[in-house]
């Protein structure tokens, strides 16, 4: 690994709020188990705070909650470096009525965004407060800490060869509407 150079990852949600609370069980998964030059953080109802987050590292993943739809547990990847969008109101909205989307729109506009973002959405069905994960939430978050170890490495990898690392300019689009180019690897 090139010195300097970090992966964070971060699982976004409310852990007493039923299935919204993946982010932070997938976190604590990955806690003590990431290899030199990763970190994990959890960030709960103020997700602006991974804004400054955002600053100290040089490729980003997310964890957090989908709203529910048809298939609670499904999991969706999102590489934005590769032009994937994220869709406004993904996951739950802060207390300040703000998503994950928005706090990366802004991270993106006071140029903090690293140039690798990768987000995973796991869809939820229950969000009742005091509850835990639903069985079908659980099973996917405890196989995404696997893909998430693997996705890790492979970001530090490109470390390794000399790949260029650069932040988009902040006042370049970053689209958070749903449309764009999508990667072939969903």
């Amino acid at each position: 690994m090139t010195p300097g150079r970090s992966v964070l990852v971060i699982g976004v949600g409310n852990a007493e709020r039923g299935d919204d609370g993946v982010g932070p069980f997938v976190a604590s998964r990955l806690a003590g188990a990431l290899p030199p030059g990763a970190a994990v953080r959890v960030r709960g109802d103020d997700v602006l705070a991974l804004v400054d987050d955002c600053a100290d590292c040089d490729a980003l993943v997310c964890v957090d909650c989908a709203g529910a739809d048809s298939m609670p547990g499904r999991v969706r990847r999102f590489d934005l470096g590769c032009g994937d969008v994220l869709p406004r109101g993904l996951g739950t909205l802060s207390s300040h009525g703000h998503d994950l989307a928005s706090a990366l729109a802004l991270a993106h506009a006071l140029g903090v965004l690293p140039g690798q973002v990768v987000v995973y959405a796991v869809e939820g069905e229950a969000f009742d407060l005091g509850r835990g994960l639903t069985p079908a939430v659980d099973h996917s978050a405890s196989g995404l800490a696997d893909s998430i170890r693997a996705e890790i490495a492979a970001l530090l990898d490109l470390r390794q060869v000399g790949a260029p690392q650069h932040r988009p300019p902040p006042g370049t689009a970053l689209r958070t509407d749903g449309a764009g180019p999508r990667c072939d690897n969903h």
